[in-house]
């Protein structure tokens, strides 16, 4: 996840931090970040004003702790439990397509050609993916992320499969190319994802080059962006089983 901050300010136990990627203050309010050299801290949302909360409204306590310098990097706790096929924990919805991307290299690897690319900074404005579709140019590619269920607009839930996304503010998808797309894995139980805002950056892999035909197949999630994202393992097994029947 590229979720984090920098140190910008240590006083009295306390921290003031700059951020790093996409954070949402609500979502991480009581949350624990920790540092390299095994600190950790606790977040409060100190928001006394009606309008949305900024970053500069969430402050990091370090019980007992002064070995805190400006410039060091506080990353998540990501510890996560499970339950009856559910998943819950910090950034569970990355984990999982991280997960899914591992068991298709591992079990549909062999005998198959094709490339598995793991990015990184798609909310520092798509600088993993956009280097790695360049340098492939494949024929077609396809991003396995995730798919919000908080958003009654979707109608995404937990357990029904994974979502194909339709649209977002990134990208409008072909119907033709998404038919065609979706023949090659052999995916006929899917969830349907209309996103009307925010977007995946990484679906601008398909304007490079010449274009690149692009299909995503994302794993929904509930809490999204918070430290309680929760994941189903039959939606997380449906997206492999698609691909491993089809390479």
């Amino acid at each position: 996840s590229d979720d984090g901050f920098f140190v910008t300010d240590f006083k009295n136990g306390i921290a003031k931090c700059s951020p790093i990627g996409k954070i949402e203050p609500e979502k991480i309010n009581g949350g624990r970040f920790f540092l390299e050299n095994g600190c950790y801290s606790l977040i409060k949302l100190e928001k006394t004003k009606e309008e949305k909360a900024d970053t500069s409204d969430l402050s990091f306590d370090f019980p007992g702790c002064e070995n805190v310098n400006i410039g060091d990097i506080l990353s998540p706790v990501t510890s996560y439990t499970e339950q009856k096929g559910y998943i819950t924990g910090k950034s569970a919805g990355l984990r999982a397509g991280i997960y899914a991307l591992i068991n298709i290299i591992k079990n549909c690897g062999e005998n198959n050609s094709f490339a598995a690319v793991f990015s990184v900074k798609d909310n520092l404005g798509f600088k993993g993916a956009r280097v790695a579709f360049s340098n492939l140019n494949p024929s077609q590619g396809y991003v396995i992320g995730t798919a919000s269920c908080d958003n009654k607009n979707t109608g995404i839930s937990l357990g029904k499969g994974p979502a194909v996304r339709l649209m977002d503010k990134a990208a409008v998808f072909n119907k033709t190319v998404l038919e065609s797309s979706l023949q090659k894995i052999n995916l006929n139980e899917y969830q349907k994802e209309i996103v009307t805002e925010g977007a995946n950056m990484s679906n601008r892999a398909m304007y490079l080059n010449n274009g690149i035909p692009l299909l995503n197949i994302n794993c929904p999630v509930k809490y999204k962006g918070t430290f309680n994202e929760t994941v189903c393992m039959e939606d997380i097994n449906k997206i492999i089983n698609c691909f491993c029947t089809s390479i």
